[in-house]
């Protein structure tokens, strides 16, 4: 009897390693061209931001789309922030250690936590990262949304939807990621990043990001 005591939980993990190969079987990962991602403001949450240097064939590599954005945003103090933006339907790169694609390097310690974050009504689910490096520690910031929702453990949010996602009904993920050296203690929320995530997520969530 207790041979199948972890039967559904195998099934479940199947059923989230079919939904990549299922779709991309029979109609293909789209690759997403239009570039709506790029609209975000150069002037943001009170920052001016310029493109980085990022080349796009990098990041149509690592996260299989054409859609993405980078610029680095500094406040009037000089503080700067690295604010990268993806749209795709490959959720894979995104849910993986997404920070590896991004900062191109090992870290030798990685402290992961979701946190619940408040801006007046708005309410979302937060990816903190520590990276503890070598040479540098980083704080790593990111929200991970499907249409106004914000995704917290993305396999639970898969498999809520796996039924929709094998008969065809996928939309894009939108992915924010932002990043600095570290000033706080790991975990904390910068009130810098927070700002401009909430000001990113708020400009993306009245943009039509479900159109391919």
């Amino acid at each position: 009897m207790n041979s199948y005591k972890y039967t559904w939980v195998v099934l479940s993990l199947l059923l989230l390693a079919l939904i990549p190969t299922v779709s991309g079987f029979y109609k293909g990962v789209p690759v997403l061209t239009e570039r709506m991602v790029e609209s975000l403001p150069k002037e943001l949450a009170g920052m001016k931001g310029i493109a980085t240097a990022r080349k796009g064939k990098v990041i149509q590599n690592g996260f299989r789309t054409g859609d993405w954005m980078e610029r680095i945003y500094t406040d009037n103090s000089g503080r700067t922030v690295t604010l990268f933006a993806v749209r795709g339907y490959d959720g894979r790169p995104l849910f993986h250690f997404p920070e590896r694609g991004l900062l191109q390097r090992n870290w030798s310690e990685r402290t992961y936590v979701i946190k619940t974050l408040s801006d007046g009504n708005v309410r979302v689910k937060a990816h903190v990262l520590h990276l503890t490096g070598t040479v540098e520690n980083k704080k790593v910031f990111y929200l991970l949304f499907y249409g106004k929702e914000t995704v917290g453990n993305p396999y639970t949010f898969l498999l809520s939807r796996i039924p929709m996602m094998l008969m065809g009904d996928s939309k894009p993920f939108t992915f924010l990621f932002a990043y600095c050296t570290e000033r706080e203690k790991p975990g904390d929320m910068d009130p810098v990043i927070k700002s401009l995530l909430f000001a990113a997520f708020d400009y993306f969530s009245n943009l039509n990001l479900q159109k391919s």
